[in-house]
């Protein structure tokens, strides 16, 4: 399983965020099921998520407000994993 917390110094006005899977997201045999939530506040609202991503780079152009959010992921095989999290936005 995969479980990543990025806390910010602030509160952000978040418009996007991109995953890079690269091979993670192309190949079904690594990531079966992913889930990105803002935890903001002790609460966990869910923001985007799905199963298998089929395709190397995810892009989610949602605007919310934050200061920490989670990603998760899941793989029956334990093969599994990100390269890069991207995430757009400016303090408020």
């Amino acid at each position: 399983q995969l479980d990543y917390t990025i806390k910010f110094l602030n509160t952000y006005q978040i418009k996007q965020i991109i995953i890079h899977w690269k091979e993670f997201g192309e190949s079904n045999g690594y990531v079966n099921q992913w889930s990105l939530g803002n935890i903001s506040g002790g609460g966990r609202e869910k923001i985007a998520g799905g199963e298998f991503p089929n395709t190397n780079t995810t892009i989610i152009n949602k605007k919310f407000n934050a200061s920490e959010i989670n990603i998760t992921a899941q793989s029956d095989k334990n093969w599994i994993g990100i390269y890069e999290l991207e995430i757009i936005g400016r303090p408020i």
